[in-house]
């Protein structure tokens, strides 16, 4: 069993069953845009995209004709932190008032132009064409209703790479079996950390070394559990490839806090005498090496599993002993 390998310019074929995929199936994973003709149209999908955007134009509106002067800061002096200073800002829901006459008619008219739109879908006077044969939307929906396959991204290169479920499954235990980096649970811990995080910002808050909005900013109220998924390394073994582990926390009961630190360490990171922003960066650099001895070697070298093998007291140790004029919280604790 291996991996299969595509992208929009050229594909590798390789078994991802114990029967190979019929050369149609390529054909549709190396196409760059398919319609089927069968698509519904999601009446609530395409309303609550017409919201978003009537409030968009609202903003944009409302705050071209305010006075957006900027206020002087009211944060209170003795205050190490605040998420003003930091720019950060939990999502604004707000939504201004139609002050415009030009922003009503054209809201209304995309509304009377959307209900006819959807009375004629429904009426089947609307039809969208397709551009598949009926080879190609057989082959479409096999792929659609295959259970025993897995399509994700690969790691890099840009290419989609289908993979048999059983294998990506293997490769995602593998990973989480190693006692070294997670441990098993026997249940979620979230409540139990947005317990900790709220015990902790209210024992700041009260020391003065937090304002009440960033501790607002830092308590998550409806956080979501991360999820785990893996990116194949076809780059690194096109038959085996192992998994790049990606835990998807957005919106995680950790969420605001990591963007709260995000704010203070990049500067700090960036003082570091080893530090290097990308490979632009580095090539700039090695520009202007011009003594360099003829015995001399340029290596380059890689560190496994990076992220996952940062000891956490450690990395929590480096970031006091980078600390700048005291700015940095033991918030990190948490």
């Amino acid at each position: 069993m291996m991996s299969l390998v595509l992208s929009t310019l050229s594909f590798r074929k390789r078994e991802v069953k114990k029967e190979a995929m019929a050369d149609r199936h390529f054909g549709i994973l190396d196409s760059r845009e398919v319609t089927s003709g069968r698509e519904r149209l999601s009446t609530f999908n395409l309303e609550m995209d017409l919201q978003r955007f009537y409030r968009l134009l609202g903003l944009k509106v409302h705050f071209s004709e305010s006075d957006i002067t900027p206020r002087p800061s009211m944060v209170p002096t003795g205050k190490l932190l605040t998420s003003s200073s930091l720019g950060l800002k939990n999502k604004s829901h707000y939504r201004p008032p139609l002050g415009s006459n030009a922003l009503e008619t054209f809201i209304s008219f995309v509304n009377n132009s959307f209900h006819k739109l959807r009375q004629d879908f429904n009426r089947g006077r609307l039809k969208v064409p397709s551009n598949l044969t009926t080879l190609d939307q057989q082959a479409l929906n096999s792929l659609q209703t295959d259970k025993g396959i897995i399509i994700k991204p690969a790691d890099k290169g840009g290419g989609i790479v289908v993979m048999d479920k059983v294998k990506y499954i293997q490769e995602a235990y593998r990973q989480l079996h190693d006692t070294s980096i997670y441990t098993p649970l026997d249940r979620d811990p979230t409540n139990t950390i947005k317990e900790l995080i709220k015990n902790t910002l209210t024992k700041y808050c009260e020391e003065g070394i937090l304002d009440q909005k960033t501790c607002e900013y830092l308590t998550k109220q409806n956080p979501i559990t991360p999820v785990f998924y893996i990116l194949p390394k076809i780059h690194k073994n096109l038959d085996n490839p192992p998994g790049r582990p990606i835990v998807a926390s957005t919106e995680s009961i950790l969420s605001p806090i990591s963007k709260f630190l995000e704010k203070i360490l990049t500067p700090l990171i960036q003082q570091t005498p080893s530090f290097l922003l990308d490979t632009g960066t580095f090539l700039q650099l090695i520009q202007n090496l011009t003594t360099i001895p003829k015995e001399a070697f340029l290596v380059t070298f890689d560190v496994k599993n990076l992220y996952t093998s940062i000891p956490h007291l450690e990395g929590i140790k480096s970031g006091y002993h980078r600390r700048k004029e005291g700015k940095f919280l033991a918030i990190c604790e948490i």
